[in-house]
């Protein structure tokens, strides 16, 4: 792997962490293409943690600025972090229970492509779904949390986007667009940091060489930037986004990785 790579990861996974195709599917691909076998764990892992602190730094400029013109809202900031902790009982839960699977077998290019698809379809459904809608609720409930949190858990496998299962599981029960994905991209902070905590005291422990630190830093900070840019648009558009164009090409990004595969 050299600069130029992991300018390319860095770069795929800023687009596809908080856009509703899969960044881990993504790397998975990408890995196969750059046949980085051996680092892909910490490239994956950097890649990842450039996403977490974009939408931390994101959201932290974003609630410095509410408070500044309402006051400290106390009581709205508990309700948002009791939501994300329920919705995030699922994924910890199933995550750690198949580790061991989704480190090995679920990593192919065949279920990858087949996630895709599998991704792609629900998110065309649950668009269709929202479209005829006529009363788009703002407002989650306890059960609708459960609801996105339980659809999240999809999301384990490589090539089912986590904002894609999010998302779309908001869309499909008529939640309003912009809320859905506010609460998405939220919701991507608990689940990068439990699932990359100790593989990262991993790696630190680990013998890496300074040629490949560089690259990991090359990646970390390209995937900052790029996953900025991408929050920044993606909530500033959210009403006007057709989400099932996103379905559309998971589909035929999964259909071109089975064939790929079969080449």
């Amino acid at each position: 792997m050299n600069i130029f790579n992991s300018i390319i990861i860095g770069f795929i996974q800023g687009i596809t962490e908080f856009l509703p195709i899969s960044s881990s599917g993504h790397m998975v691909v990408l890995s196969d293409v750059f046949g980085l076998k051996s680092p892909s764990l910490s490239v994956d892992l950097v890649a990842h943690l450039g996403s977490l602190f974009a939408v931390i730094y994101f959201f932290s400029v974003k609630s410095i600025k509410d408070i500044k013109i309402s006051g400290l809202q106390y009581e709205k900031m508990k309700s948002v972090f009791i939501k994300l902790f329920v919705a995030s009982i699922p994924i910890g839960i199933i995550g750690y229970l198949l580790k061991d699977t989704l480190a090995t077998t679920a990593r192919t290019s065949v279920i990858v492509g087949i996630c895709f698809i599998l991704s792609g379809v629900f998110l065309i459904v649950s668009s269709y779904i929202n479209h005829i809608i006529q009363d788009k609720n703002k407002l989650f409930g306890i059960k609708k949390i459960i609801f996105i949190g339980l659809f999240q858990t999809f999301a384990i496998f490589p090539g089912i986007s986590r904002s894609g299962m999010t998302i779309s599981s908001g869309l499909f029960m008529g939640i309003n667009r912009k809320k859905a994905v506010e609460f998405s991209f939220l919701l991507s902070i608990p689940v990068i940091l439990g699932a990359n905590i100790f593989q990262f005291l991993e790696i630190i422990n680990s013998s890496i060489k300074l040629s490949d630190w560089v690259n990991l830093f090359f990646i970390f900070i390209v995937s900052m930037i790029i996953s900025i840019i991408t929050i920044n648009f993606t909530l500033k558009w959210a009403q006007r986004i057709k989400f099932w164009l996103f379905g559309v090409y998971g589909v035929i990004f999964g259909l071109f990785t089975l064939i790929l595969k079969l080449l």
